[in-house]
């Protein structure tokens, strides 16, 4: 007789593969993830992206056309770009300059 196979529910190809997806980093963020991700509105990201805004950011990542209606940024340059950022920040009115 030949080796029995058995179905375990707790070893399921759909759990591994759960478990695995959530340690991996996304490539792609919509612009809603980048918002949400760094506390800003839409508005100024696009005034960010808009080289005739007075608030225009050279070294902002530009978004990438997946179709007609789907924009994307690289998550990596984000991620980039944030840790770039001079990290300030005030305490009882003082600015500490990390």
């Amino acid at each position: 007789m030949g080796a029995r196979i058995c179905y375990d529910p707790s070893r399921s190809y759909d759990r591994l593969l759960r478990g695995y997806m959530n340690t991996i980093k996304p490539l792609h963020l919509r612009g809603a993830e980048v918002d949400t991700l760094i506390g800003i509105g839409k508005t100024t990201r696009f005034s960010w992206q808009d080289p005739k805004s007075p608030y225009y950011d050279p070294t902002w990542p530009l978004p990438i056309r997946l179709g007609t209606r789907k924009t994307v940024y690289i998550a990596d340059e984000v991620e980039a770009w944030l840790k770039a950022r001079p990290r300030t920040r005030e305490v009882l009115g003082v600015t500490e300059v990390a």
